[in-house]
């Protein structure tokens, strides 16, 4: 009688909403984030084909250069990293719920507003403290979004609106959060120390052959510069295995898995400031990685706190479309 309950009380507490609950996945962290950043990668490669076949009058170096072409490539982008973090789960046995991708309660979103109150305060206290010591023209800085405001017909808006407020929410959210986050909570302080280390042992290894500017140089080249680009691609496939060698390493080196199925505190907090941390360099800009980091933190906690994906992507969107707003139908300069 007292295994058929005990049986019972897990089976509801995998999916009661308690925050330490649902942590079991059959990826990890070392996977959290190869896959994450892999797959960002490999969908731009098969977008660009894909986009070149579509669109054959189309010079690869210009793609996107209208509002529709880009509409088209970045919607393509998405949905091959969708696909490939997908296949992933299931060739491991996982299913969309352990991406906390569960149908929406209302209940869930009423959180989203107080968080966006949150994140926008937090903004306010790092640009002001990043203010003292970065230049004025690196916290003014604009995005580099692809798009043009100005002139834009009803439906090239719209276009615009699905490029920037839909598709990066819905595909950041569910990679950033519902993969990489989720891959990382379990023992989330050890998997920090490992990639702090691996990323100390990459910075080495860049330093006498020209640091991070060398890897800006390098995927540059992919913008159009074929002669360039074989000769930068061969650059970066040693760093790129010494990381993952120095991650494996460390992952090993800091011992065995906890295996409390409770998460700590630490362990959400390392497991938050690494995913935001990846999802602000993904940005490649210091002004909007200090804002990108402030809200991968906010949906980091929206995500522990609602056991579902849909808050953090209504944030998402809410901070998005604000931005969408300005920019686009008020004119406004940002």
């Amino acid at each position: 009688m007292s295994i058929v309950s005990s049986s019972k009380s897990n089976l509801k507490g995998h999916d009661s909403g308690h925050p330490a609950e649902g942590w079991r996945l059959p990826w990890g962290a070392i996977a959290a984030i190869v896959v994450a950043i892999g797959s960002y990668f490999v969908a731009q490669i098969f977008a660009v084909l894909l986009f070149s076949a579509i669109a054959p009058q189309s010079d690869l170096a210009q793609a996107g250069q209208t509002d529709i072409e880009l509409f088209v490539l970045l919607l393509l982008i998405s949905v091959f990293e969708f696909i490939f973090v997908y296949v992933y789960i299931k060739l491991k046995g996982g299913r969309l719920r352990d991406l906390k991708l569960l149908k929406p309660k209302l209940k869930e979103f009423t959180k989203v507003i107080p968080a966006y109150v949150a994140y926008f305060v937090l903004l306010l206290g790092a640009s002001t403290v990043a203010g003292l010591y970065l230049s004025e023209e690196v916290i003014n800085q604009e995005q580099n979004i692809g798009f043009t405001a100005g002139g834009q017909s009803g439906l090239e808006l719209l276009f615009i609106f699905v490029s920037l407020v839909v598709v990066p929410p819905v595909l950041e959210e569910i990679v950033f959060r519902g993969f990489m986050f989720r891959g990382l909570v379990k023992n989330g302080l050890k998997n920090l120390l490992t990639l702090l280390t691996a990323s100390l042992v990459l910075s080495l290894y860049l330093l006498p052959l020209g640091g991070i500017e060398r890897i800006k140089q390098a995927y540059r080249a992919f913008e159009g510069n074929s002669e360039l680009v074989l000769s930068y691609v061969s650059e970066l496939v040693s760093p790129l295995a010494l990381f993952i060698l120095a991650l494996v390493i460390m992952h090993k080196i800091l011992g065995r898995k906890n295996n409390s199925q409770n998460p700590s505190t630490l362990d959400y907090v390392s497991a938050a400031i690494i995913s935001s941390g990846l999802f602000a360099l993904a940005h490649a800009q210091i002004n909007v990685g200090i804002d990108t980091f402030i809200l991968g933190l906010v949906s980091c906690w929206l995500l522990v706190k609602s056991q579902s994906i849909w808050p953090s992507i209504a944030l998402h969107s809410l901070k998005n479309g604000i931005a969408f707003l300005l920019l686009f139908v008020l004119d406004v300069s940002m």
